[in-house]
């Protein structure tokens, strides 16, 4: 499945504004679902839990009462059940009660077919983020393999910060193993003299007429001012082997 297929898959929510694109290939209630929420749910309750089918499909975490929702989203509910559409406030006022919301969230995950995640399955991810990690560029990255395993093995993403625990373990997992690499095959000498440099980066803009040199953007996140001063020292005389007068 492309990436794209999964691009709301683990989301914290949604934005105000769905495309007309999005709606109609993420965001479609089919005739089961209409069937199933008619037989299950009296007409006011119909058209909030068809959002929550909708939105546990999608993200693959339940709806709660304090996200809010696509306009388009709750005119397309609202005229699929011949019903005016509903609004972010009344959906918070049938969801006050904590007794509904989880009755709605437990059916939708049930009609769906989603379990919750055991102990074997969240082993079985954790070693597959370790596997992984060694290829990732950030834990950000991890944390998104980790929904879209969840998503893909039909069990319900836990909230955020869990996931981002199990990515950054394994991220961390990784940078140690590679920290205990280096320093048992760089001597203790040469390990310190990498430490007490500095490096930067430097990007040349070649423009018509001029040339734009940007010194150090992204390597040295907060840099003191003898950093500053060495780093500009080391553009300058990479300026000069360029033949360009600093």
């Amino acid at each position: 499945m492309s990436t794209y297929a999964l691009r709301f898959v683990g989301q914290e929510g949604l934005s105000s504004r769905l495309s007309d694109f999005d709606l109609n290939q993420f965001f479609q209630l089919n005739e089961a679902d209409i069937k199933a929420v008619g037989a299950q749910f009296r007409s006011d309750h119909r058209a909030p839990a068809a959002l929550m089918v909708l939105y546990l499909r999608a993200v693959g975490r339940p709806l709660d009462n304090s996200k809010v929702l696509p306009r388009n989203l709750l005119r397309y509910v609202g005229e699929t059940f011949r019903t005016a559409a509903p609004t972010i406030a009344t959906l918070r006022s049938i969801y006050q009660r904590s007794q509904t919301l989880y009755k709605h969230q437990l059916w939708a995950k049930t009609h769906l077919g989603l379990k919750d995640l055991d102990e074997q399955s969240e082993a079985q991810l954790v070693a597959l983020l370790k596997l992984q990690a060694g290829e990732a560029s950030h834990a950000d990255d991890l944390a998104t393999a980790a929904c879209h395993w969840l998503d893909e093995h039909r069990i319900l993403i836990p909230g955020p910060r869990r996931v981002q625990d199990w990515a950054r373990a394994a991220f961390a997992a990784i940078e140690a193993e590679i920290l205990q690499t280096i320093n048992k095959a760089v001597p203790a000498t040469t390990l310190k003299t990498c430490r007490d440099e500095t490096y930067a980066c430097m990007n040349g803009l070649m423009l018509p007429g001029r040339q734009v040199f940007l010194v150090d953007t992204h390597v040295n996140y907060d840099p003191s001012a003898a950093q500053l001063a060495e780093i500009t020292v080391m553009a300058a005389r990479e300026l000069e082997r360029f033949g360009i007068e600093p």
